[in-house]
């Protein structure tokens, strides 16, 4: 199957979740990434805003703002940056549709301890298939802290195509 059908499919499939079984697997999967180590151990966390039920991450960042530095992406110019919020009150409709910060709060990639990923889907090897604008990509090539992706169980598949600037997520928690 190629990206673009895969990606479509995986989508409507979270799309077609219902709101009670979204927020069951959603809450058992945040549950286990804030007893993750690398979780507890960040001091400054980048972390998307969820979108289109990808697993739920706006509890998590309201609750957390008030424990540790949480930032959050915004894109322009076909480039990804994370600017640190202190509240879900900053965020404001942005490119594609997506919460994104209004703010000149600029996070360098070197202070951010812990990336939290969205993933459309992922497969054996732990490849990651996402929205196809290569954003995280980007911005993971140079970036040294640790990362996590989020994900239901079902957007696993076998095996994803694979190119030169696809970068594999070495943890990936889903709710099983």
């Amino acid at each position: 199957m190629d990206k673009a059908k895969l990606r479509k499919e995986m989508i409507q499939t979270r799309l077609d979740l219902s709101s009670e079984i979204y927020t069951v697997k959603s809450n058992l999967i945040i549950s286990k990434l804030k007893n993750h180590p690398d979780f507890i151990n960040a001091k400054t966390i980048g972390i998307y805003v969820s979108f289109k039920n990808e697993v739920n991450t706006t509890n998590l960042i309201e609750e957390m703002v008030k424990i540790k530095k949480i930032c959050v992406p915004k894109t322009k110019n076909h480039k990804m940056d994370f600017y640190l919020i202190d509240s879900l009150e900053e965020l404001k409709l942005g490119t594609y549709g997506i919460l994104e910060p209004h703010n000149n709060r600029l996070v360098n990639k070197n202070k951010i301890d812990l990336l939290i990923v969205p993933i459309v889907a992922y497969d054996k090897n732990h490849n990651r298939l996402g929205y196809g604008g290569g954003y995280y990509d980007r911005y993971l090539k140079d970036y040294c802290g640790n990362v996590i992706g989020l994900a239901f169980n079902f957007q696993q598949v076998e095996k994803l195509p694979v190119e030169k600037f696809d970068l594999p997520i070495k943890i990936i928690i889903d709710e099983k």
